[in-house]
């Protein structure tokens, strides 16, 4: 096993980004200079031990890169959750069709596998419909 030592901790000098991170809102590159000022000693000490960041001089020049950015998808993009059903709307479902028809219901639109045979009562199979409305829509 390699062990590497390291200089001894000294919040004086001056430091330097040792891969890409975040901090306090700030993403850095490798190479960037790191404000020292913006986080306590026992931040920037456990960071220099876990080589995040290293003193800037006696370092070999590093070449800039830019950091890669998550694509976010803005919310007006992202399809709308079905209203809840009501009460109502859910006792004329639960009264207002046989079994086997809230079993075909719930393969046919709703995609889900439910056996003929199935001893789930009426009100379990719309309260599985009603989650299923809910969940991440299918591929």
């Amino acid at each position: 096993m390699t062990n590497i030592r390291l200089d001894p901790f000294d919040r004086n000098r001056d430091f330097v980004a040792l891969r890409e991170f975040m901090c306090n809102g700030i993403n850095l590159a490798k190479g960037d200079p790191f404000d020292k000022n913006s986080v306590p000693t026992r931040r920037l000490r456990l960071m220099y031990e876990c080589r995040a960041i290293g003193y800037s001089d006696g370092q070999a020049p590093v070449t800039k890169r830019k950091p890669k950015l998550r694509t976010i998808t803005p919310f007006s993009d992202m399809p709308l959750a079905p209203a809840p059903m009501t009460a109502e709307a859910r006792e004329a479902m639960i009264h207002g069709n046989s079994k086997q028809v809230l079993v075909n219901m719930a393969r046919e639109e709703y995609g889900l596998d439910i056996p003929d045979n199935s001893r789930l009562t009426k009100a379990e199979l719309v309260d599985a419909i009603e989650a299923s409305r809910h969940a991440a829509p299918r591929a």
